[in-house]
């Protein structure tokens, strides 16, 4: 039996709280990302 996972394979710091977070079905190899008055895009 294969052992259970317990660190998170991928991690994402910002600066501030994330206000919003988007994960598009069209686009499943990007997610975004909102804190402050900022948005980031990111390649998962």
């Amino acid at each position: 039996m294969p052992r259970a996972i317990e660190d998170p394979i991928l991690a994402y710091r910002a600066s501030s709280e994330i206000n919003q977070v988007h994960w598009a079905n069209s686009q499943p190899d990007w997610i975004a990302i909102c804190f402050n008055n900022c948005l980031e895009i990111l390649r998962v």
